[in-house]
């Protein structure tokens, strides 16, 4: 729940920084109540760590205090209500992180400086670095959502889904759009290629793989990884017949239970 969303909530933030002096009698005492009135708020309020990463109690908790709501409207103030200028100039510091250091070795706090902003800022644009990889390379959906909704279901059908999904979405999107872009630099860039593999094998493969079966969950990604992506080179780059012009429903069926068995199945030792 957004506290712009329950006045409610913000009602009971007004009394909260008065609440603990309320009891002291002297003006001694009153002081001696400031830490524990105030040191909450300072690590809370979204000044040091972003809100957003933090555990939901402790959201809920920050939720009620008039730090945040100071702290958040400064953010406002100084990013400005649909400061494009801002989120472009993250978007373009990103891009050069990704495609420099890769995605394991980029960092919100190195995109935040290069791009002169909080990293605060780039949370609140963005959210994870997933999302913000995402957004960078203009991919045509949010794998961060998607692939849980995956998970969801269970492990029966996983490979299936996953063919699907990736079949689908690639039909859809005009040229296959910016991911297949990114996947042919892979091919010929060594600095792309690192780029593409850490997100490919951390973020869309390996909660999969993870999940399905704990043996060598990160050579089952490597496997599920090379399976969707050769398919994807031989389909729309390619263009091999009759897999080019195969419905993806049809492959999504015969590719699947080789997924299952990359990321299910017994593997050889």
């Amino acid at each position: 729940m957004r506290r712009s969303d329950s006045p409610a909530v913000g009602q009971c933030g007004r009394p909260t920084g008065l609440l603990l002096p309320a009891f002291a009698r002297t003006e001694f005492q009153a002081v001696q109540f400031l830490p524990a009135v105030v040191m909450p708020q300072l690590l809370l309020c979204g000044l040091f760590a972003p809100r957003e990463a933090m555990a939901a109690p402790l959201r809920w908790a920050s939720d009620v205090f008039p730090l945040t709501y100071a702290v958040e409207g400064m953010q406002q103030v100084v990013s400005g209500p649909g400061d494009s200028g801002t989120r472009e100039a993250v978007l373009a510091a990103a891009r050069h992180g990704f495609g420099t250091a890769g995605f394991s070795g980029t960092t919100i706090r190195g995109i935040a400086r290069d791009a002169g902003v909080d990293p605060a800022l780039v949370h609140r644009f963005f959210g994870s670095k997933e999302q913000l990889f995402a957004a960078a390379m203009e991919l045509p959906v949010d794998l961060t959502a998607v692939v849980p909704a995956l998970l969801a279901a269970g492990p029966v059908g996983l490979g299936e889904r996953v063919a699907r999904t990736f079949l689908t979405t690639w039909d859809a999107t005009p040229g296959q759009g910016p991911l297949l872009a990114l996947l042919r630099s892979a091919v010929s860039d060594r600095t792309a290629a690192a780029s593409f593999r850490d997100f490919a094998t951390r973020v869309v493969f390996g909660p999969p793989a993870t999940a399905a079966s704990p043996d060598r969950p990160e050579l089952r990604a490597c496997l599920a990884a090379s399976q969707v992506f050769g398919l994807a080179v031989a389909r729309y780059v390619v263009r091999l017949e009759p897999l080019a012009s195969t419905p993806a429903e049809t492959l999504a069926r015969d590719v699947g239970p080789l997924l299952d068995h990359c990321l299910r199945r017994e593997l050889g030792s």
